[in-house]
């Protein structure tokens, strides 16, 4: 199972809001946008905050397999093991 398999749409993350201070956002869209030179599915990640519904988002898998780029409002890196 890859890690892109645990992320997906209505899951929680367990990653603060950069707005509230929410200690878990919704998984609200994944969307794939391209593939990396080792062949692994490049995915950006829309999250959404159940309380104050602030969106961010950040990129799976980004330029290699189990990578994940910084947030883009937190600069934060999320932690693929914090799905819930």
């Amino acid at each position: 199972m890859s890690v892109a398999d645990e992320f997906v749409e209505r899951r929680m993350l367990k990653f603060m809001c950069f707005n509230c201070e929410h200690p878990a956002m919704l998984i609200s869209k994944k969307e794939k946008i391209g593939t990396n030179d080792d062949g692994s599915e490049k995915f950006k990640i829309e999250l959404t905050c159940p309380r104050c519904k602030a969106v961010d988002s950040f990129i799976l898998n980004d330029s290699s397999e189990a990578t994940l780029s910084k947030s883009e409002n937190s600069e934060r890196i999320p932690d693929a093991s914090k799905v819930l």
